[in-house]
């Protein structure tokens, strides 16, 4: 984007103080030409990145959620336990199914 400024800026001053005022209208042109493929490769930065992001945070949530149920499994229990370990991984499911809507 900087260069295409730059072209603009010399189009014009070659405008001003030329002789030849096509190759001024040419580098003109050429710069806004310039100016419009950096805007647009800002715009799918921009929204590449926003997207990366997203994906980030989800790859987060599954993360936080596979370790929670891995510490579950990993704790023993007798058979009474057994019933209150159930529950807590359907409270974990729950939890995800309910993040995972409002999302």
């Amino acid at each position: 984007m900087i260069a295409g400024f730059i072209i603009i800026v010399l189009g014009i001053f070659m405008s001003y103080f030329g002789k030849n005022k096509d190759i001024s209208i040419i580098s003109i042109s050429s710069g806004i030409l310039f100016e419009f493929i950096g805007a647009t490769f800002l715009l799918v930065f921009k929204s590449t990145f926003k997207q990366a992001l997203k994906y980030t945070k989800t790859l987060e949530k599954i993360n936080n959620v596979g370790m929670s149920v891995k510490i579950l499994d990993t704790i023993e229990s007798n058979n009474e336990d057994k019933a209150e370990l159930i529950k807590a991984k359907i409270e974990i499911s729950k939890l995800l199914i309910n993040n995972s809507k409002g999302n």
